[in-house]
């Protein structure tokens, strides 16, 4: 049907006079186009879509939809022992404002001693709650820039002003996202986060993602923190996945000191639903601080999303 498309694209231009020739015409048609849009469009439905069953973040920030994700988890590794995962995120939208302005919460903590009160207690307390109005300026398929104005919750508490700017670059096979976060704090300064993630489809089921980081602090003048990843990951079906990923950490770069190397198989599956995932998980990473020696571990977390459907689930019952 395409060729039979081309062809009547080209014939009436070839009826009509001696302006392009036929290769020109042929170049110009708007099948060619027609075909790639359909094509990226299939492609970004397919990156969409494992991104949703992994709970990626950038979803998240991308949302326009009130949405309040719980992330707990248990970890052990054979050097630190058990120790506890919990992560909060919300993002509430104002309808009036055409869902343009957000009130976004965000919150993570680690505790080494999951039985113990006052670790827990202290995890907490040390943790950076980010809790900030977001006005989306403007947002498409390929841009998004929105800026964020709030509080840190820091010990003591610090003003935060945050611009945060996006874009999606179809290239050839490849999806090619770029990021920029930067942050101002009243007390730490400013805070730059660079992303660089390259995505490609792998068959039906199977996908590539290398993602690239740079960190920046203003507190942190030593040096600047790079991370990368790559990963393969593979869907099962549409509740069932895995991927096999391996990364690098260098804080303070060039001076590091606690590099970090990791490799992890993670299994993630939904237990019902769009909003119940379990992902368990194993690994083995390298530590810097104990002069790379083997450390393995395990890790076992829960998921649960409120208020954010997925378009083509189904609404519960």
């Amino acid at each position: 049907m395409a060729l039979v498309g081309l062809l009547l694209a080209v014939l009436p231009a070839a009826a009509a006079g001696p302006t392009p020739n036929f290769l020109e015409r042929v170049a110009d048609s708007p099948v060619w186009d027609d075909s790639h849009s359909r094509m990226t469009d299939a492609f970004n439905a397919a990156i969409e879509r494992i991104d949703r069953l992994f709970g990626d973040d950038r979803l998240d920030e991308d949302t326009r939809d009130s949405m309040l994700r719980l992330r707990l988890g248990l970890r052990y590794s054979h050097h630190d022992s058990l120790s506890l995962e919990s992560g909060v995120r919300l993002r509430l939208v104002m309808p009036q404002l055409e869902q343009r302005l957000q009130l976004i919460v965000d919150d993570f903590f680690e505790s080494d001693d999951p039985g113990s009160t006052s670790s827990l207690r202290d995890s907490v307390k040390d943790s950076e709650t980010d809790a900030a109005l977001r006005f989306i300026f403007g947002e498409s398929a390929r841009h998004r820039l929105s800026f964020d104005a709030g509080l840190r919750g820091t010990s003591p508490v610090q003003l935060l002003a945050r611009v945060r700017g996006r874009v999606v670059l179809p290239v050839g096979e490849w999806e090619l996202r770029l990021s920029e976060s930067i942050a101002l704090l009243s007390t730490d300064g400013l805070e730059s986060v660079s992303e660089m993630r390259w995505s490609r489809q792998l068959g039906d089921d199977w996908f590539f993602r290398s993602t690239s980081q740079l960190i920046w602090e203003e507190e942190k003048r030593s040096g600047v923190m790079p991370f990368q990843s790559l990963a393969v990951i593979r869907a099962l079906s549409d509740r069932r996945a895995f991927r096999i990923e391996v990364s690098g950490l260098w804080p303070e770069t060039p001076h590091t000191r606690e590099a970090l190397y990791r490799t992890e198989f993670t299994y993630r599956q939904r237990l019902h639903r769009w909003w119940l995932f379990i992902e368990p998980g194993f690994g083995l990473q390298f530590p810097q601080l104990r002069d790379y020696d083997p450390d393995p571990f395990v890790f076992l977390r829960f998921e649960t999303i409120f208020g954010h459907r997925p378009p083509d689930e189904e609404p519960l019952r």
